[in-house]
C-alpha cells in the first residue's frame, strides 16, 4: 500500500502492538516501547526499510521509511509535559496560540582550525 500511494510512513494501530505477545511474562513490547521510544525508534523505522526493500526494492531504494502509531493508550494535555516525558512514545493535545522560529544553540562543540589543522574540543 505505501507503494501504491507513493508514501514513506507507515501507520500501526497501538491496539495491534498491546495485542503482540513474546510468550515471556516479564516482557510487554508496547511497554518498552511506550517508556523507551528513543531506544526503539530507528530500528523499527529501519525495519520497515528491510521489509519494503524485501518486496519493492524499486521503490525503497534511496528512501527513508517512517512508522508512525494511532490510538495511543494514554493523552496528555500539553501544559503536563514534563522532562520525566523526554524519550518516551507520547500522544499529547493542546491548542496553539502563537508559534516562534525555533533557534537551536549549541551547547558543547568542537572546532578545527583551517589553517594549523588543530582540533578545538570541548568549546
Amino acid at each position: 500500500r505505501l507503494k501504491a500511494e507513493e508514501k514513506t510512513t507507515m501507520y500501526v494501530d497501538f491496539d495491534h502492538i498491546c495485542q503482540f505477545k513474546t510468550g515471556d511474562e516479564d516482557e510487554d513490547l508496547s511497554e518498552d516501547i511506550l517508556a523507551n521510544y528513543y531506544r526503539f525508534d530507528s530500528n523499527l523505522n529501519k525495519a520497515l526499510y528491510n521489509f519494503m526493500f524485501k518486496y519493492h526494492p524499486d521503490y525503497a531504494k534511496d528512501k527513508t521509511f517512517f512508522l508512525a502509531f494511532y490510538n495511543l493508550p494514554n493523552t496528555f494535555k500539553l501544559r503536563d509535559m514534563k522532562t520525566s516525558f523526554v524519550g518516551r512514545l507520547l500522544s499529547i493535545y493542546g491548542t496553539v496560540t502563537r508559534t516562534t522560529e525555533v533557534r537551536p544553540e549549541l551547547i558543547k562543540g568542537a572546532f578545527k582550525c583551517e589553517n594549523t589543522g588543530k582540533i578545538y574540543k570541548d568549546v
